[in-house]
């Protein structure tokens, strides 16, 4: 995995595979812009403090 990973939605650097969306290092997105199944929130659903 690459350490400077970035969520291509907030920027957030995704330093572990946790970080990613659905725990899976090829996920463009990390957990907190990402549904559990990897897909990415609406707008709506991304917490109030990512935004």
């Amino acid at each position: 995995m690459n350490t400077n990973d970035s969520c291509i939605s907030c920027g957030m650097p995704m330093r572990s595979a946790d970080e990613h969306a659905a725990k899976d290092p090829t996920k463009p997105y990390c957990l907190h812009c990402a549904k559990p199944s990897g897909e990415l929130k609406s707008y709506d659903e991304v917490p109030a403090w990512k935004k």
